[in-house]
């Protein structure tokens, strides 16, 4: 990955943890519930964040899983 992108991640990363269950607010981040309590969202056009959301705790913790791309996600949901 190139530093700008990096950066792009990063930032999404922050966005996510920041704005999860507020779905107005993360209706741009475009998370997509992937069933359970695992969900992705896009950080660009190819890459793809899988996160787990522990509801346990007040308030959920969300533990990134896994990145990648579409066929990456294919393949982690496959294992699960």
């Amino acid at each position: 990955m190139s530093e700008e992108e990096r950066k792009d991640l990063i930032a999404r990363l922050l966005e996510v943890g920041e704005q999860f269950g507020k779905p107005h607010q993360h209706q741009g981040l475009g998370i997509r519930d992937l069933g359970g309590d695992i969900y992705e969202c896009r950080s660009g056009l190819d890459v793809r964040l899988v996160f787990v959301k522990d509801g346990t705790t007040k308030p959920p913790t969300l533990y990134f899983d896994m990145i990648g791309n579409h066929d990456d996600v294919k393949r982690y949901l496959k294992r699960r």
